[in-house]
């Protein structure tokens, strides 16, 4: 486990238990404490609302601070976390720049750091490393800080993105769909090369590389 992110996943543990002071506000765009607003139409014809907060809010539970977007139908679809949140199962830092679907799901996380999550240390900072979920919650892409062996597989770290990173990608299950391997690996007696990359069905068989 990299250790900065045992440590972050404890203060999200701890501030979430300790429950933080809010401004609680609907998520009606016109409720919200806004300084400047802007109305756009999305290339999938969601017309939603962008708030440049004055302050924090709370919507559904979850503590925005600095900006959101909100659809037409009163949903937050964007925004940056003010608070560490528990979203979908997902523990999130402070910070954290969370999109949501139209149902509400999470859909995507720019995280401010490197995050345990599912017990996978997630890459973040700036927009380089997307961390990605399911329509269930559950993990979907990792861009991983450290080499880590997932179900037996030895799958190594994301590393630079603009050097040709990789990803870590897991099945809606939470089990292992596709990782580059950190070093040899033997499986059913063939042994595949460091660097290879592996991918598997919901169930862990392999559908290609291994």
């Amino acid at each position: 486990m990299h250790p900065s992110a045992s440590i972050l996943g404890t203060a999200i543990i701890a501030l979430a238990l300790a429950g933080i002071g809010s401004v609680t506000a609907s998520a009606a765009a016109a409720d919200l404490p806004c300084t400047t607003t802007r109305t756009e139409t999305w290339s999938d014809g969601t017309r939603a609302t962008y708030c440049k907060l004055a302050r924090p809010v709370e919507v559904d539970g979850v503590r925005y601070g600095g900006f959101l977007w909100v659809d037409d139908r009163g949903r937050v679809r964007h925004g940056r976390l003010d608070a560490p949140a528990v979203i979908e199962n997902a523990a999130l830092p402070a910070l954290s720049a969370v999109s949501r679907t139209g149902e509400g799901a999470i859909e995507h996380v720019f995280l401010p750091g490197t995050t345990m999550v599912e017990g996978h240390a997630c890459r973040g900072g700036g927009h380089d490393y997307m961390t990605r979920f399911h329509p269930n919650g559950r993990l979907r892409t990792c861009w991983m800080d450290e080499d880590q062996e997932i179900d037996g597989v030895p799958c190594r770290d994301s590393g630079f993105f603009l050097l040709g990173g990789v990803s870590t990608e897991f099945h809606g299950n939470g089990r292992l769909a596709e990782c580059t391997l950190s070093r040899a690996w033997t499986r059913d007696g063939a042994t595949y090369r460091k660097g290879t990359r592996v991918r598997f069905d919901p169930e862990g068989r392999p559908l290609s590389g291994a």
